[in-house]
């Protein structure tokens, strides 16, 4: 559980001063993923396939992955239509949801 509220504080300290200027989050855990609160459930997922090994385990753990991937995938180019420029550069240096594999 711990990993899954590692960005809470982050978000908090973002949100507290409303929408009106939206800035990209990078720091803490959004410094080294873009998307921690999925990567969490993503390690639970697959520490699950592992210890379970059975071909239902791993069938659901590609829907799991499937399913994520696709909603970032979708999540990407609103951000990117709303920062722009600055969400691109974050993009470059910030890997998507594994650090150094993805």
């Amino acid at each position: 559980m711990l990993l899954a509220t590692v960005d809470r504080p982050f978000l908090r300290a973002h949100f507290s001063g409303g929408l009106t200027n939206p800035k990209i989050i990078d720091r803490g855990p959004y410094r080294v993923v873009r998307h921690p609160r999925y990567l969490a459930p993503t390690i639970s997922r697959i520490a699950f396939a592992l210890v379970l090994a059975s071909i239902i385990a791993r069938f659901l753990f590609a829907f799991w992955m499937f399913a994520i991937l696709r909603r970032i995938h979708r999540e990407e180019p609103h951000l990117r239509r709303r920062f722009g420029p600055e969400y691109e550069a974050y993009a470059q240096r910030t890997a998507r949801l594994i650090p150094g594999i993805y």
